[in-house]
């Protein structure tokens, strides 16, 4: 995670997100949580959004609060690392979310068989 890289685009995150009429409250959580990732971060108990949100919020939060920083979280690291504006584009960030197929829901019997005959 490269702090100075957050530095400079956060204010251009909070501009766009008053520009497209986000909530002051969602702003709020937005700007909350760039404060603990700057702190923990100068701290050296993290040092990526995912070690942020293992280490810092999980276990200090409910598992609704859970949801909802990882949303904040996933909005920062696709504006900060990949340059795209979730406002903007209408996609969801994906943060820490792994897609399943149908393979991942086969039992044993049948991934041995698939993988054998690929």
């Amino acid at each position: 995670m490269d702090l100075t890289k957050l530095d400079n685009r956060h204010p251009i995150l909070i501009a766009l997100l008053e520009e497209y009429k986000y909530s002051k409250r969602y702003i709020g959580k937005i700007k909350f949580c760039i404060k603990i990732i700057r702190q923990e971060a100068n701290k050296g108990t993290i040092t990526s959004y995912e070690d942020f949100y293992t280490k810092v919020i999980l276990p200090n939060s409910t598992l609704s609060k859970c949801k909802d920083y990882k949303t904040y979280i996933g909005v920062i690291k696709a504006f900060v690392e990949e340059d795209k504006f979730l406002g903007k584009t209408g996609g969801r960030s994906g943060f820490l979310n792994k897609k399943k197929s149908s393979y991942d829901f086969l039992c044993p019997d049948f991934k041995l068989l698939i993988d054998t005959f690929r």
